[in-house]
């Protein structure tokens, strides 16, 4: 139903009218199982609102309190009855009682259940109450309390259904509309959550849509107000139906992780196939195993600071010791990732997300294997090294800040790369045209005005420590 508000605006013309009521109608016209109800109002003076307009005597159709009492409810089944978990609640004695919404259809006191996370186990539900009551049924929406006839491992944010329809995934496609000013970017972590799930998540791939949301090109970069379609990657598998099927399973939003705020709301389209497809292979040599064979667990070690802060120097400084103590490790540069692995990658925002993501994959694997990993990456983004230490793993991540400041960064200039940032010929050079955010909780702070030689002994010792961990 669309209401074709502020009539009394143009005098309650019909031509009007109708010329909307016909953009309207060729809108949904290629939608399926829509049919479109315009009906001419005025809130101002509630005109065609409750009751009809003495002011549009040519209108013979219903007002908009007439037009939803004509609407018909679908038929609630326990086809369609599908429920999230709230809270989990320790009895007494042993056993859980599980506390959420029902969204849809009906619920019954031994009806048979599927978790979305153990789809092939059928779960026998009693005890059904809501609002504090027994009930041997309850019809959705309402909030209800059950226990379940096996003891499962089912948290906050769990979904059941009647007939294990709900997809158990990692990766899908959404809409999205973007609401935060400083807009968004492939690869950043965001909160989404969906339903009363809440998880890490990163949109992978975003592409923007036209009115009509047919899919246009890719974009690196979303602006506020826009709206787009993109491929979302969560750090762990949720429950989730495109919104098409399930409304209350189909919408979500983003949130910023550091400042809480709502930056996108979006709904689901469907999985992504390759989700199911992948299965990761258990090997039976284990990383504890490999890393035997070094003799000390993995670690990575990620150098950050400004273009000719000294990083890769004092990289190839550590590296040389290491070296000499027989300590197996591996080097990774930013210049040379750049001419191997990230050759495809600029240097726009999206870009750089995606040479640290791939950057914090090989460091991982590497450490996986028992190896000392020097990692020298401007990185000038916290939440992206955030990000590289979750995959690398908060335990093994150490981030050393090389924190030369600005002014000698750029008389030293090796390469001439800020004389040409200044003449506007890199426009996206970190400290010139785009920001480099300082390290808050560094591991290891550079001391100005020590030598190489100084810097390189006392690095060795903060690893040595490391590694002892």
């Amino acid at each position: 139903m669309v209401a074709v508000n502020k009539m009394d605006l143009v005098g309650f013309k019909q031509r009007v009218f109708r010329e909307i009521q016909t953009q309207i109608v060729e809108l949904v016209s290629d939608v399926e199982d829509i049919e479109a109800i315009t009906i001419p109002v005025s809130g101002l003076s509630g005109d065609n609102v409750v009751v009809p307009s003495k002011k549009a005597t040519w209108w013979d159709g219903p007002t908009v309190v007439q037009a939803f009492e004509s609407f018909s409810p679908s038929e609630l089944s326990n086809e369609n009855t599908r429920l999230s978990i709230q809270y989990v609640q320790r009895i007494s004695g042993g056993g859980r009682r599980y506390l959420g919404s029902l969204h849809s259809g009906q619920l019954s006191d031994g009806e048979s259940l599927f978790s979305a996370k153990y789809p092939n186990k059928s779960l026998a539900l009693g005890s059904l109450v809501s609002s504090g009551t027994f009930y041997p049924k309850v019809t959705a929406p309402a909030e209800v309390s059950f226990e379940l006839d096996v003891d499962l491992d089912l948290e906050r944010g769990d979904v059941l259904s009647a007939t294990g329809d709900i997809a158990y995934t990692d990766q899908f496609e959404a809409d999205l509309v973007w609401l935060d000013d400083s807009g968004g970017v492939p690869g950043r972590n965001y909160i989404l959550r969906l339903a009363h799930q809440s998880v890490k998540a990163t949109m992978t791939r975003v592409f923007a849509i036209d009115t009509f949301g047919e899919k246009l090109g890719q974009v690196d970069h979303v602006e506020v107000n826009q709206t787009v379609r993109a491929n979302i990657e969560t750090h762990e598998k949720i429950g989730l139906l495109p919104f098409r099927d399930a409304p209350e399973l189909g919408r979500l939003v983003f949130i910023d992780p550091d400042s809480g705020n709502t930056v996108a709301v979006g709904t689901v389209n469907h999985t992504l196939r390759r989700a199911d497809n992948l299965v990761s292979h258990a090997f039976e040599v284990s990383a504890e195993q490999r890393q035997q064979l070094t003799g000390h667990a993995g670690l990575v070690a990620w150098f950050t600071g400004l273009s000719g802060s000294g990083k890769s120097t004092l990289v190839n400084e550590v590296s040389k010791r290491l070296t000499a103590q027989v300590i197996p490790h591996a080097v990774l540069d930013g210049d040379s990732l750049r001419l191997g692995l990230n050759k495809d990658l600029g240097f726009t925002e999206a870009d750089r997300v995606e040479n640290i993501r791939r950057a914090a994959e090989v460091a991982k694997l590497m450490a996986d294997s028992g190896l000392v990993v020097l990692v020298s990456l401007i990185s000038p983004y916290r939440a992206d090294r955030a990000r590289a230490a979750e995959i690398v793993g908060e335990q093994r991540f150490h981030e050393i800040y090389v924190s030369t400041p600005l002014e000698v960064c750029e008389q030293r200039d090796p390469k001439g790369l800020y004389k040409k940032a200044r003449l506007g010929l890199i426009p996206n050079f970190t400290g010139i045209g785009s920001p480099y955010e300082e390290p808050e909780k560094a591991e290891y702070v550079t001391q100005s005005g020590t030598s190489l030689n100084d810097e390189a002994s006392r690095l060795l010792e903060a690893l040595d420590e490391m590694l002892s961990k």
